[in-house]
């Protein structure tokens, strides 16, 4: 399950032998859905038995609410959030994207050089890679999960959630998790620049 505003192509460069990744594809978010309800809309469509389900960012969020309710479930997140007080801060930058009616659609699928240097974005292949998957973004899609996730409850987590976190990740940053495994300078988009050694780990 990919993070906001992105898609498979972030897992590309996973490799975890004797395993197949099947991308979850976003379905429509309703205005009455919450981080839990639209974990379980997603669920639905994993039709794996006892699943692992490798979750980025927002995806890992999900893949956490996933595992609460099916506990043969497994969760692997990477540069994400297993509850609440991990994600640290409340942004008044995402607050302010939150209204409705303050920033109109094209904007969400405009990157800019602040993006990049939040994510961790430093190649010319990262820059063009993220650009083109934030380019192709629904932004109705994005509007309503940036309400999710200021609105997620998120008190506490399974034991069945596993958290892979880079130490300059400087979107979800690392003094406020507890991960299982650290990638020393990994960035938010590690799985797709440090590709190796999140699949070792996986």
């Amino acid at each position: 399950i990919s993070g906001l505003g992105a898609d498979h192509r972030m897992f590309q460069n996973i490799s975890v032998p004797g395993y197949r990744l099947i991308p979850v594809a976003w379905l429509p978010v309703a205005d009455s859905d919450d981080m839990a309800t639209y974990a379980m809309k997603l669920a639905g469509s994993i039709a794996v038995p006892d699943p692992v389900i490798l979750g980025l960012s927002l995806g890992g969020m999900l893949a956490t609410e996933i595992a609460k309710q099916l506990p043969a479930a497994t969760a692997i997140i990477v540069s994400s959030a297993k509850c609440r007080e991990e994600l640290g801060f409340t942004s008044p930058f995402l607050k302010w994207l939150d209204n409705w009616g303050v920033v109109p659609d094209f904007m969400f699928n405009r990157t800019f050089a602040v993006q990049f240097y939040v994510l961790g974005a430093e190649t010319n292949a990262d820059k063009a890679l993220m650009k083109q998957i934030i380019s192709d973004s629904d932004p109705v899609f994005v509007r309503r999960a940036i309400h999710m996730i200021l609105n997620w409850d998120g008190k506490g987590f399974p034991p069945n959630v596993v958290h892979i976190h880079g130490t300059s990740d400087r979107l979800i940053r690392s003094e406020n998790v507890k991960p299982d495994y650290w990638v020393e300078g990994g960035s938010h988009i590690m799985i797709l620049n440090r590709a190796n050694e999140i699949s070792e780990i996986v």
